[in-house]
């Protein structure tokens, strides 16, 4: 039974006492409103650690509505742009979803988190999304793609790419010699890697890795 209603100096919290106890509403801007009950004589507390308690609590709650609400616009964006892909291929039709559920089960199974595996199952929904960016003609043409399709520059780079990769020591692998990188480039051309392309980056390889 409530024997009387307090308020204090600022209107945004008010103390209620009762028989056993009291309790004391956080009302701040922006925030839920926030109770707690406390038993026993109210003259053995500290009422400003008690409003600073409730304050910081309603921060932390703001902050964790917000970033739940940001987290889940995230999740639609990604769901969406992965859709957009599928919808675009008939063929893929659930491919995205299958993907991404194989990949949190598969991490569940790997001993990842729930909330790691939930990381990766959103993540896997855009494996895809470059394809949006390249046109219908190249994507879906059932034959070799001709010079103009494959772009000068990008044969380029990927030349680059793979040599710069082999000469270089990763965790998983140490490094190969210039000359090992360059056989194995010569001996992909035809099949990676445009021929001429490669004669000239191959005869120029000083020139190339002559770099400030």
């Amino acid at each position: 039974m409530v024997d009387k209603i307090k308020y204090s100096d600022t209107p945004e919290e008010k103390i209620i006492f009762v028989d056993s106890g009291f309790i004391i509403k956080n009302n701040a801007k922006n925030s839920f409103n926030n109770y707690i009950y406390i038993e026993g004589n109210n003259d053995i507390y500290d009422f400003d650690l008690i409003h600073l308690f409730l304050t910081n609590y309603s921060v932390a709650l703001d902050n964790y509505i917000l970033n739940n609400t940001i987290v889940n616009t995230q999740k639609e964006i990604i769901i969406t742009f992965g859709e957009v892909v599928e919808n675009h291929f008939e063929e893929t039709s659930g491919h995205v979803k299958r993907i991404s559920e194989m990949m949190y089960n598969f991490a569940l199974l790997l001993n990842f988190s729930h909330s790691e595996a939930e990381i990766l199952k959103m993540a896997s929904m855009m494996h895809d999304i470059g394809k949006i960016a390249i046109p219908d003609s190249i994507l879906k043409k059932p034959g070799k793609l001709t010079e103009e399709e494959i772009l000068l520059e990008a044969r380029m780079l990927s030349i680059i790419d793979v040599f710069d990769a082999m000469t270089h020591k990763r965790v998983y692998k140490d490094a190969f010699s210039t000359g090992e990188a360059l056989d194995y480039i010569r001996n992909q051309k035809r099949k990676h890697f445009d021929p001429e392309l490669v004669d000239i980056f191959i005869s120029n390889i000083e020139g190339i890795l002559d770099i400030d």
